[in-house]
Parts: C-alpha cells; structure tokens; sequence
C-alpha cells in the first residue's frame, strides 16, 4: 500500500509503478498476438453470420429482388451495431 506524505510524496511513484506496469502488460500482448488474435476471430464471426443469413434466405425461397432487400436490411443493421457497447442483454433493435 502507497503512504503519502503530507504534500502527496509516494503517490507520483505509485503511479509511475502502475503506468510501467500498464505498459508491460500491453507489450506482453502485443508480443503474444493478441490483437491479431481478436481480429481473427472477429473475421471467422463474421464468415458464420453470413454464411447463417444466407442459409435463412435460402430456407425461405426468396426471390432476387426480395432477397436483395434482406441482405441490404442486414448489412444495415450489422454496420449500426458496429462500434455499440455490448451491454450483455439481448434485445430486439429499432427499426
């Protein structure tokens, strides 16, 4: 446990300590490939949504034109999900 002194002594190196210890960590990623990693699997999700969306559409015998319309919905509705907090609940999205 960091003591201060009266005028804040100790905490500047406590945070130094924990700064350098951020920094080791995040090295210690980079270097066992964890980002690439993620990106991986992100890109293997992806081929599995779609490859789901294209056998539903298959399933329902859809015509080109209606077709077409699913696939735009779905690219929409795929690209205003990027970037949103995952919250852990499902939930049905606005239309």
């Amino acid at each position: 446990m960091l003591s201060s002194g009266p005028d804040g002594e100790g905490v500047k190196e406590g945070l130094d300590a924990a700064l350098d210890r951020q920094a080791k960590c995040a090295k210690a990623a980079l270097d066992a490939g964890v980002a690439e990693k993620l990106v991986q699997i992100t890109e293997r999700f992806a081929e599995q949504l779609t490859l789901a969306f294209e056998e539903a559409a298959q399933a329902m015998k859809l015509d080109a034109a209606r077709r077409a319309v699913g696939v735009e919905v779905f690219a929409a509705t795929i690209t205003r999900m990027e970037g949103e907090p995952i919250d852990g609940e499902a939930r049905w999205l606005a239309a």
